[in-house]
This record gives structure tokens, sequence and C-alpha cells, in this order.
């Protein structure tokens, strides 16, 4: 087996050495900075790296797994019951937040510990949140078998022929037993990624597609009911983690095993507020994309909705790309705050902040000039948004593509608060504002809005960001922030 080889294997089964062995192969062969924060700045740019490329390795299995279930799915099971699968996985989609963010937040507490080295406050945040997820799974799980036998789902799908009745009560708790259960057991790849290592999350997440689809072709082979297919699609993932997870707690970090003793009701407390800041914000970002799919349903009827949905759906690649891109950077932010390495973040968020200006402006407009082509080869010549549509849909990726630089950033900054607050009036102002201007604008009325909510919100989170680094590199908020880090 060739040494390389090796060694990314040596790094899959313990801590993370795989990002440490390649600094140690580029610093002399490049002749770069080898001092210990040169070192480990670049070790950042490294596991960056890692973990954008396995992402692209998950995504890309995820739309194979796609390709490939999709077709057989509705064949097999029909329209209708295949529709009920859709309308349960979407239910799922709806109440994917209600960890209270708590998962987000170890990613901060975790990154912070290893920026100072402090294992006992990694142990204490994990054992808290891992804990907390646990009983929160249980109490959730216990409500909805207490509920479930008053819901009338049939009722709620609309839903025709009796066997697709039948199997939406099953099929249902299936996906909820798998959902409850995969809160705590998430612990592992949040470990991984607040230790800079989400190349390894998405690997295990890669291995959790590959068994589902393999799982999917057997059960379909075998002609077994919903209920079974969503069991076949939903327990190999939760598989997959927990195996991670014990991987995490007995052979990589034993330390972190979570223990009763290792809770600690401060450092519970802080990733709390912390994890409900998170939620607030995500929910801001939800809105601001999902509004204008519900007003223009609403409004111009589903024929208008599906062209902008389209369209929407060219455009959202490039916001995917920067976040594919940044995300990595979140905990490394967070971990560089800790250690005290400012001129990194600064350096990295120039880097970034340059790069996502690049792809996003280039990008808008390569489809702003060949959008009408695209999409009359790829969909329907019907579905071709006109300019107005196409250009509030550029200006909205331009400033949510460098809204996710800054966001990544202000996440690592653990500066949250304003993320979760000045969002909302904004929003609101951009629904008022698209309820007056689509009797006059139509579709653009609605779209123009919300592309200059986003402007606005970027706005608000450059001034942000502006402020607290400010304040850190003037010395005066660096203490403070990793002390709350630590949940003291």
């Amino acid at each position: 087996m060739p040494s390389s080889l090796a060694c990314w294997l040596a790094g899959l089964g313990g801590e993370s050495d795989v990002a440490a062995s390649l600094v140690d192969r580029l610093v002399p062969a490049l002749r770069l900075d080898g001092s210990k924060a040169g070192r480990r700045g670049k070790e950042r740019y490294v596991r960056a790296v890692l973990t954008v490329a396995s992402t692209v390795l998950n995504r890309g299995l995820a739309t194979l797994t796609l390709l490939i279930s999709v077709p057989l799915t509705v064949r097999y099971l029909g329209v209708e019951r295949y529709g009920v699968w859709l309308a349960l996985s979407s239910l799922i989609a709806i109440i994917a937040h209600v960890d209270l963010g708590l998962s987000s937040g170890l990613v901060n507490a975790i990154s912070a510990a290893d920026g100072n080295k402090d294992r006992a406050a990694a142990a204490r945040s994990v054992a808290s949140v891992f804990l907390m997820l646990a009983a929160l799974a249980c109490v959730l799980s216990a409500v909805f078998f207490v509920i479930y036998p008053w819901l009338p789902l049939a009722h709620l799908i609309r839903v025709t022929s009796p066997i697709a009745a039948a199997e939406i009560g099953p099929s249902l708790c299936a996906l909820i037993i798998c959902f409850f259960l995969s809160m705590p057991l998430g612990v592992g790849q949040r470990i991984q990624i607040g230790y800079q290592e989400g190349y390894k999350a998405s690997l295990w997440q890669s291995a959790g597609n590959v068994l589902s689809l393999l799982a999917l072709l057997t059960f379909i082979h075998a002609k077994a009911s919903l209920p079974w297919l969503v069991l076949a699609t939903s327990a190999p993932p939760l598989l997959t983690s927990a195996v991670n997870c014990v991987h995490q707690f007995c052979f990589a970090r034993p330390w972190l095993m979570p223990t009763r003793d290792n809770f600690h009701w401060p450092t519970a407390k802080h990733i709390v507020r912390t994890g409900l800041l998170f939620c607030m914000a995500g929910l801001a970002t939800i809105l601001t994309a999902q509004i204008p799919y519900v007003m223009i349903t609403r409004t111009l009827g589903p024929a208008v909705v599906a062209q902008y949905g389209v369209a929407q759906k060219l455009w959202s690649l490039l916001p995917v790309l920067a976040s594919i891109a940044t995300v990595p950077l979140w905990p490394a932010y967070r971990e560089a705050l800790a250690s005290g390495d400012l001129n990194w973040i600064a350096r990295t968020f120039r880097i970034t902040l340059i790069a996502a200006l690049a792809t996003s402006f280039s990008g808008t407009f390569v489809l702003l000039v060949s959008y009408r082509k695209i999409i009359s080869t790829w969909v329907n010549p019907n579905l071709v948004p006109d300019a107005t549509t196409a250009i509030a849909l550029s200006v909205f990726v331009v400033a949510s593509s460098l809204k996710w630089t800054t966001w990544m950033c202000l996440n690592g900054h653990n500066r949250l608060r304003g993320q979760a607050t000045y969002p909302f009036p904004i929003i609101i102002a951009a629904s008022s504002s698209a309820a007056i201007a689509w009797r006059r604008y139509g579709i653009g009325g609605i779209i123009w809005p919300f592309a200059l909510a986003e402007c606005l919100i970027l706005a608000a989170q450059v001034l942000d960001l502006r402020a607290v680094m400010s304040k850190i590199h003037a010395g005066s908020a660096l203490p403070r922030t990793i002390t709350q880090a630590n949940g003291c």
C-alpha cells in the first residue's frame, strides 16, 4: 500500500493527522513559513480543502442516488404512494430544527476548546449536548406516540387508494423514529466538524448514502411495502452515524465519552442560548428563500411559481457553491480566534470575499447571457422567465453568495445575536412591499423586494462583522469571547 494512502487511512482512524501530514510535506517542499503559527494556519487551509473535496463527493453521490432512486421508486410505488413519501419527507424537513440549534452550538464550543487545547471543556460540551439531545428525542418521541392515534393522516395528505391510506401511518412512524434517533447520534459528525474534520463527516455521510441506495434496491427487488422502503433509506445513515459515534467515543477521542459526571449546567445553558440564536438565523434564511414561493403561488398561480422555481433552482447553484467553499471555514475561524491567530482570520476572510465576488459576478453574467437557452433545453421553453426576474435573481444570488462568506466568519466569532434579529424586520418590510408591488409589476414585484432584502441583510452582516473584528483587534473583546466559548 502506498505510504500516502496509509497515512490517509491512519488519519481516518484516530485524531486528525491527515492535514498535519500534508503540511509536513508541503512546508519544506514549497519553502513556506514553518513557524508554529504558520503551520497551524496552513493546516486550517488543508482541512478546509479536504472538507470541500469530500463534500463535493458526498453531494455527487447524493445526486447519483437521487437520479437512480426516483424513477425506480415512482415506477414501483406509483404516483400517489410516491407523493405520500415526498409529503412525509417534507414534514421531516420542516421539523429539522427541533434540536434547538444544539448541534451548531456544539461546533462552536468544540472549536473554541480546540483552540485553547482544553479537553475538559470539550468533554463538558459534548456530554451536555449529547444528553440534552437524547432527553429531547425521548420527550418528542413520547409526545408523538401519544398524539399519533388522533392524527387524520389520510385526510391531511388527501390520498384516495386504500393501500396508500394504510401505509401513511407506519411510514411516518419509521421516519419519525429514525429522525429522533439521529438527533443524539449526529453528535459524532458535529465533533468532527468542530475539530475541522468535516471531510471525515462527509465520508461517513457518503457511506450512508451508498448503503441507502443498496438497501432501497434490495427492498424494491423483494417487493416491500412503502414503510419498509422508508426504513431502507432512513436506517443506513442512522447506522453510519451510530458507528461514527462509537468510533469517536471508543477509539478516536475516548475522553469525549458523554457521561453524567461530565454534564455541566453552565456549559449546557450557554450552548442552548447559542443554539437558539443559530435557529433564528437559519429560520431567517429559510424565510427569505421560501416566502416568494408562497406569495407567487397565492397571487399568480402554480404555473408562474413553476416558472420561478425552475429559474431559482438554476441560479441557486451559485450560493450552493459558496456554501460548500465557506462552511468548512466556520470551525477554523472559531479555533483561530480562540488561539489568538487574528491575522489568519483577516487574511482568510479577504481571500474568500474576493473569491466570492469573482465567482458570483462571473456566474450571474454567464446565466444572464445564456439562461433562455439553458432553461429551454433543460426543461421547457414555456418556463423561461422574463428579464426582470432574471436580473432580480442575479442580484439575490450575488448577495446570498457574499452572505455565506460573512455568515461563516460571524459564526466563528460567535456573533449570533444580530444575525438572529435584524433579518426579520427586513423580511417583514420585503413581504409588505411585495404584497403591494405584485399588482403592478407581477412576478418582478415579488422577487425584487426580497433581492433587495438580501442585500440589506448582507450589509448588516458586513457592519456587524466589521464592528466585532475592530474590537477584537483592539484587544478588548478577545478574553470575553474565549471565556464565553468555554461556557464559563
